[in-house]
């Protein structure tokens, strides 16, 4: 009996970035696991109270964000150990925004725990020694009852902060924070400002007006953003972040990962010419998706950028379904 090509459907989930992010951390690791051994640098502190993952990880139930649900969070909840992480790349033109979940774990103490960094040394960076420029001190304050709410405040340079904070949020609740670090051109005007989200918000993009900023500082301008850092300033801060991403733009341009589609036409015995694939993504067009044969070795195959977190159901034919099942 003659052997037709067999055309079967299959599903594939997708993950993956769009793009090369400057930063993605989900500290997926073990609970006590040292951020030290992921990847991060520690600038100050020692080892004292070394900064570690915890478990559970942090999560949204009603918004989608990419840093939701996905392995565990990082403690910041002591006085001690800073750590950095440097990017992908440097940024010394446009914007960098950071994006990150936030949790206070319990009572806070007024101390910032993120912030932007360069290193000492910009060209050949030794990433223990960070500059003492940190820009957009992100912090944490008690709220009006400090039991039960706190504050996150921003300052583009200060150690300390006053008047800019967000309104009173509750203890326990997780947040979703936007850091943006904003290059201007001239001396001593770079803005940063921040966002904050509740679950259910709409994050598809940032209100023009920031929660906090922009603000400006009379300190120095960086001469590029290079890393982030967590800081650890106070007994009792008491801080769970987790979701980390960083990128030129916010949000992310929408997720894809590249698919490799492969199908063996060698016992195929009907006439063809093109072998193609087809999809919820191209409707099942037919010839959207043509498949090549570079070697002549009877294998085509294609590649195709797909949505992330996506299940897509699929199948293979031939010359606009000439051949199909």
């Amino acid at each position: 009996m003659k052997k037709t090509l067999l055309f079967l459907a299959a599903t594939a989930t997708i993950g993956g970035y769009a793009q090369n992010p400057l930063l993605v951390e989900h500290f997926n690791d073990t609970t006590n696991a040292l951020l030290t051994n992921m990847g991060w640098y520690a600038h100050s502190g020692g080892t004292t109270n070394a900064v570690a993952v915890v478990s559970p990880g942090l999560s949204w139930t009603q918004t989608a964000y990419p840093g939701s649900g996905v392995g565990n969070a990082a403690g910041v909840v002591n006085t001690g150990q800073d750590v950095n992480k440097p990017f992908t790349a440097n940024v010394d033109t446009g914007a960098v925004y950071t994006s990150f979940l936030i949790k206070a774990n319990g009572t806070v103490a007024t101390t910032y725990f993120f912030h932007y960094a360069e290193y000492s040394n910009i060209t050949t960076p030794n990433y223990a020694n960070v500059s003492s420029q940190f820009r957009a001190r992100t912090f944490v304050l008690p709220g009006t009852d400090p039991a039960t709410q706190f504050k996150v405040g921003l300052t583009f340079n200060n150690s300390s902060v006053t008047a800019d904070t967000t309104a009173n949020l509750t203890i326990g609740t997780t947040y979703l924070v936007v850091v943006k670090y904003q290059f201007v051109s001239g001396a001593a005007n770079y803005q940063v400002s921040l966002w904050l989200f509740e679950d259910g918000d709409n994050i598809a993009s940032l209100p023009a007006t920031p929660t906090i900023g922009p603000l400006t500082g009379t300190a120095a301008d960086l001469t590029a953003v290079q890393a982030i850092a967590l800081r650890q300033g106070a007994a009792g801060q008491n801080v769970i972040v987790d979701g980390i991403i960083s990128n030129r733009t916010f949000p992310p341009p929408p997720a894809t990962s590249n698919v490799t589609f492969n199908v063996d036409m060698n016992q195929v015995t009907q006439a063809f010419t093109t072998p193609e694939v087809n999809g919820f993504w191209n409707y099942w067009c037919g010839n959207c998706n043509p498949l090549t044969d570079a070697n002549g070795d009877g294998i085509w195959t294609t590649t195709l950028p797909l949505p992330v977190g996506t299940t897509q159901e699929y199948k293979f034919s031939a010359d606009a379904w000439t051949i199909q099942e």
